[in-house]
């Protein structure tokens, strides 16, 4: 363990170093895809992103052109009942699948702190080891959500409130400095609120994690250890924080830049196989709405697996990195971090030869006494 414990730029060369000799010396495919898999689980390397909804013109669909009959392919009208249905339906498959994502990601990562820190990499071996640590996580997680929620419930939720009981939204052009002056109200409030809880969100999986698998104590306990190594380095902590954002934005630039020229290339041979079946079909099948879902639901099948595991073969070495970074800055502050990432060769005792006993002389057969004549 080092005598000084290491700032946050030195960190950064045995970060490196770690990285190199994991994932290139040399590089094993067994390795690195097991490591893109778990990035992928636990979402080290990834950023949100959000979709655009188009049901505002779901009703023009029935009438493309617009009103003039014979405009457009006919499209027969759908039960408002089954959309309700297909709808509720859609919730609640979210809802389990983001559910069953958050517990897959709780156990994923010990798993991920585990292949970094001692280089395991058996997946199922890993997994039941930390089974119940990432498993008391999940439940954390739920928790501490909850109450996020409930939070923001809160203090939007009632000031929103207010303002429908008000009639702002009757008339929102009346209202509309009013409406201004709100939102702008809340941006600092957002910021107050989202900022603390990154912060929060980042130290808990960079630095409590590795202390509740090495310590296996429960979650509080964690955090109750490492807000006194932080409150003995707040300074350390802090550039910690914004040298992580600033690796973090420089590696999400290269690692774009990366996946866009080879989501290009992958995406040659699809586009030929597409227009293959567009033609052998025939452009007249797409004219049916049930054709069109079919046909993008399979393209989501085919590409979307093909994208993800793209994303995580570039990025395996960038999360191998960002964990190691943590582990390196935790560790020269946590002797027993330091001591499991550099494991002493235990010496081997020499064996000594044992020499058995030399066996007893068995007794001589006295010959008798010869009597007397």
């Amino acid at each position: 363990m080092p005598v000084k414990p290491l700032s946050p730029v030195d960190c950064i060369g045995p970060a490196v170093e770690r990285t190199e000799k994991l994932m290139f010396q040399p590089a094993r495919w067994s390795r690195w895809w097991r490591i893109a898999l778990l990035g992928l689980a636990t979402g080290e390397f990834a950023s949100s992103g959000g979709c655009n909804s188009g049901f505002r013109d779901f009703g023009k669909l029935s009438n493309p052109s617009g009103g003039a009959p014979g405009g457009g392919p006919h499209i027969p009208e759908i039960n408002a009942a089954l959309i309700a249905s297909v709808v509720a339906i859609l919730v609640v498959a979210a809802i389990v699948l983001a559910l069953v994502h958050l517990y897959v990601a709780s156990v994923s990562r010990f798993m991920l702190f585990d292949s970094v820190a001692a280089d395991r990499y058996r997946l199922r071996e890993s997994w039941s080891r930390w089974h119940s640590h990432g498993l008391r996580y999940f439940l954390f997680n739920l928790a501490f959500g909850a109450i996020v929620l409930c939070l923001y419930a809160v203090l939007f939720g009632a000031p929103l409130l207010a303002a429908w009981r008000a009639g702002l939204f009757t008339h929102p052009r009346e209202h509309a400095a009013a409406l201004l002056f709100a939102f702008l109200g809340m941006i600092p409030i957002l910021l107050a609120i989202l900022l603390p809880l990154a912060i929060a969100h980042l130290f808990i999986k960079d630095f409590a994690i590795p202390i509740i698998a090495l310590e296996n104590i429960t979650i509080p306990n964690a955090l109750r250890k490492l807000w006194g190594m932080v409150k003995a380095a707040k300074g350390d902590f802090a550039i910690y924080v914004l040298l992580k954002i600033v690796i973090a934005i420089a590696a999400a630039i290269a690692l774009a830049i990366i996946d866009i020229i080879l989501l290009l290339i992958l995406l040659i041979p699809i586009g030929i196989v597409a227009g293959i079946i567009i033609a052998a079909v025939g452009t007249a099948a797409f004219h049916n709405p049930v054709t069109i879902a079919i046909a993008v639901t399979a393209a989501v099948i085919v590409v979307l697996p093909l994208v993800l595991f793209v994303i995580g073969f570039v990025a395996a070495p960038a999360v191998v990195f960002y964990v190691s970074y943590s582990l390196y800055f935790l560790g020269s502050r946590y002797e027993v971090l330091w001591n499991y990432m550099h494991p002493v060769a235990e010496t081997p005792v020499p064996v000594v030869p044992t020499i058995p006993p030399a066996p007893e002389n068995p007794p001589l057969d006295m010959p008798p006494d010869p009597s007397p004549a």
